[in-house]
């Protein structure tokens, strides 16, 4: 996680929603935009950037250095991280989380849409090249009100860390 002063640098939209050449425009207004990790090819011009295992080997290195310098720090304890989302006037709440693979390789977490092999494929590769989960893959369960008082007490505290979409820009 980047530390609160610095997460409005950091921070960027997920890697799928922004196409390389809008990830380009960002990250050169903002070399810290982790952006560079998880679209490493906005480090090149368009047409000249490496492929496959060596995009994602500069994306590991790309997380070392946002390590290094500090712009990335671990967090003390395992933690569960609470992310609010308001659009139009609908509110969605999240808790970030790690969620065990072979689960979902025997179905127990659903897939909530098609996705393509070859984009699964890249996305696998860059995880195991860069030993980082680097960006966040949705998930539903059936609240059934257990979470939602812990929920409710975890959002009445003091954000430590406050964006709004605006910010990423």
């Amino acid at each position: 996680m980047p530390p609160p002063d610095l997460a409005k640098k950091v921070s960027c939209l997920p890697y799928d929603v922004l196409s390389s050449d809008e990830a380009r425009l960002i990250t050169k207004k903002n070399r810290d935009s982790f952006l560079r990790v998880i679209k490493p090819e906005t480090d090149y011009e368009p047409r000249n950037e490496p492929e496959k295992e060596a995009l994602h080997h500069h994306a590991a290195e790309n997380l070392a250095e946002f390590i290094r310098s500090g712009s990335l720090i671990q967090d003390d304890e395992p933690c569960f991280y609470i992310y609010r989302i308001s659009m139009d006037g609908h509110i969605q709440t999240g808790i970030i989380a790690a969620v065990s693979v072979q689960e979902y390789n025997q179905g127990l977490i659903k897939k909530h849409e098609h996705t393509r092999p070859e984009k699964e494929n890249d996305r696998t590769l860059h995880i195991e090249i860069t030993n980082a989960n680097t960006g966040p893959v949705f998930l539903t369960f059936r609240n059934t009100g257990g979470f939602q008082n812990q929920i409710s007490n975890i959002i009445n505290q003091k954000k430590e860390i406050n964006l709004q979409l605006k910010n990423f820009q």
